[in-house]
């Protein structure tokens, strides 16, 4: 920032306008980052429109460097359209004078903004950072595409490309002097010494206009408070990123005009978004989903929150002639063997001594919550963690007890539509009970969705890379995959369509951790339930359970859903382990020998 606009903003409020006087010069300049890759710094002058809608900034002060210390030109009233691109702050080969006035910017990229129809060169100069190296022979050369851009050249094209400054064949840029390069790049800028103060101040600028050094001095003079200047660059910061949300044009407009000329998203939108949307709104789904979520408990190991889980199924007990009193029913909860395995013996057949599991259900009556807690017994009717074979289970039964307990889910079990709205219910992070409704990423679609996140977010890649070998992430198509923001204390929770039938359990994500510990997720799956109740008739068979098998074995939905998955065995090719890789860039030699999936949800 300049000192003359550094000084507009303090000076408004805590120095009263005199003239002849010694002014007191400011020593900081202010860098503004940008959150969307490449992380460029826009200039103070950059008009919030062009910023995307609810973008995070970064913002920090820097030592000025002498006399070359950061200058940028008040904003252009100027009509037409606008084009960014972004510039590294480091030149290229044969570049022995450096590029930016103020050395001090601790950023890799600067973002420019320009009017169509004007020269790279007259861009550079309007934007008020770069050192006077505009004035020598030099190229812009793109990064991505490997081109070579003239500085003389129309900005035109250079609308989101990315670029690093050359030598042009002049040879190479140093500290001589070149005054006919200079006479190239006369910069249209106004001589404001003619015009009074007032009456630029008074200018008419285009609706939306505003620069972030317009809303900080309307910001400042509306307070109208004089305070210590910590607290002004705190405040600074914060009605920045307030009102310089609130002022930047919504991106909509754009991404409508580029989708309406790819035809087949509009159709594809129209399909199936807004059928599952409808069916996910509909009054009597809400309450169903609100009657199934009493199903859903959380799951402790003693006191300490692991997961979630749910009652598949009640057995009623077969009473004698003699017994009194009555038998209560058998009760049974599924959850993900990774939630409770830090608590189970290694055969998988029952608790390490001293070690408890309780699961906790919510009941709500006249909007009062009301908790009932629920103890498992030692003995597990069946477990197997087999990532390799979606086998991800615990079966418990709870301990007889007279406590309210909801209805099972297993008569609501379907196999899983290809496509269309889903709802999670779970207890993510340990928290209330929650609900998240999402969509299929169908097979064929997982390459693209897991491509976008990986774009979008391509400064965190080194974070995805180092989880993926820490975990050997791979990947099949027969999994329920979609994007959720439930991750850890989730696994375990029930997967329901839109019409309200469990397809699956929420078992793990390809989350990752990035900048000040903020989690992230590529994308999420649920493993359908049919090799789990194929192995679970196994396992209770095997350990006596013949009550548990036979009764898995009665319910018609259980029985149908098996026939048609050993009738097809036909998998839509989908993401796969190599092809996300290379995505991510992973090299073969970095590449872990270990067979298992994530179970980074819990």
């Amino acid at each position: 920032m300049t000192d003359s606009n550094f000084q507009t903003i303090h000076q408004n409020e805590t120095q009263p306008k005199q003239k002849g006087k010694n002014k007191e010069k400011k020593t900081k300049d202010i860098v503004i980052q940008r959150d969307v890759a490449p992380r460029a710094a826009v200039s103070p002058h950059f008009p919030c429109h062009l910023l995307e809608d609810k973008e995070k900034l970064t913002i920090q002060y820097i030592q000025k460097q002498g006399d070359d210390a950061t200058c940028t030109l008040s904003q252009r009233v100027k009509s037409g359209d606008l084009v960014t691109f972004n510039i590294k702050t480091q030149g290229g080969t044969n570049i022995t004078k450096k590029i930016m006035k103020n050395t001090n910017m601790c950023v890799l990229d600067v973002c420019v903004y320009a009017y169509k129809g004007e020269r790279v060169c007259e861009a550079l100069k309007w934007d008020g950072r770069f050192s006077d190296i505009i004035l020598k022979p030099w190229n812009l050369n793109d990064i991505n595409e490997g081109c070579t851009v003239g500085k003389t050249s129309l900005v035109d094209n250079l609308d989101k490309r990315h670029f690093q400054i050359i030598c042009s064949n002049a040879g190479p840029i140093s500290q001589a002097s070149n005054a006919q390069n200079a006479s190239e790049c006369k910069s249209e800028e106004p001589e404001s010494e003619d015009i009074p103060q007032e009456n630029q101040d008074q200018a008419q600028k285009p609706p939306g206009s505003d620069t972030v050094e317009d809303i900080i001095k309307k910001t400042r003079e509306n307070l109208n408070i004089t305070i210590p200047e910590t607290e002004q660059e705190l405040l600074y910061l914060k009605n920045l990123l307030e009102e310089g949300l609130k002022s930047a044009c919504s991106q909509f407009q754009q991404v409508s005009e580029q989708l309406k000329k790819q035809k087949d998203i509009w159709t594809i939108f129209r399909k199936e978004y807004d059928k599952s949307a409808k069916s996910c709104t509909e009054v009597k789904t809400v309450k169903a989903l609100m009657t199934l979520a009493d199903s859903v408990c959380m799951i402790r190991v003693n006191t300490t929150i692991s997961g979630t889980g749910f009652i598949l199924f009640h057995i009623q007990a077969s009473n004698t002639p003699d017994s009194t009193p009555p038998k209560p029913r058998q009760s049974f909860i599924l959850t993900n063997a990774h939630v409770v395995m830090t608590a189970v013996e290694s055969g998988g057949r029952r608790l390490y001594d001293g070690i408890s599991l309780t699961a906790e259900f919510e009941e709500w009556k006249d909007g009062e919550k009301t908790l009932h807690t629920m103890k498992a017994k030692n003995e597990l009717v069946a477990f197997k963690y087999s990532p390799a074979e979606h086998l991800d289970f615990a079966l418990l039964e709870l301990e007889d007890s007279e406590e309210w307990l909801p209805d099972g889910l297993l008569t609501k079990y379907r196999p899983s539509p290809p496509r269309g709205g889903i709802c999670i219910i779970g207890h993510p992070d340990g928290e209330d009970k929650k609900i998240d409704p999402t969509f299929i990423v169908e097979p064929q679609n997982q390459f693209n969705s897991v491509k976008t996140h990986i774009i979008k977010n391509k400064e965190l890649q080194p974070f995805m890379l180092k989880k993926c070998l820490e975990e050997n992430w791979t990947f099949d198509s027969s999994k329920i995959t979609y994007n959720s923001c439930f991750f850890y204390g989730s696994s375990g929770s029930p997967v329901f369509d839109s019409l309200c039938n469990l397809i699956g359990i929420h078992s793990g994500g390809y989350s990752y951790t990035g900048h000040a510990d903020e989690t992230k997720s590529i994308i999420e799956f649920a493993y359908p339930l049919e090799p789990t109740f194929e192995c679970i008739i196994t396992q209770s068979a095997e350990r006596g359970r013949n009550d548990v098998t036979q009764y898995i074995q009665s319910q018609p939905n259980i029985l149908d859903a098996l026939m048609q998955r050993n009738q097809s065995k036909t998998l839509i090719p989908g993401l796969d382990t190599k092809r996300f890789h290379h995505t991510l860039d992973i090299k073969p030699e970095d590449k872990g020998t270990t067979d298992e999936e994530p179970m980074n949800t819990s």
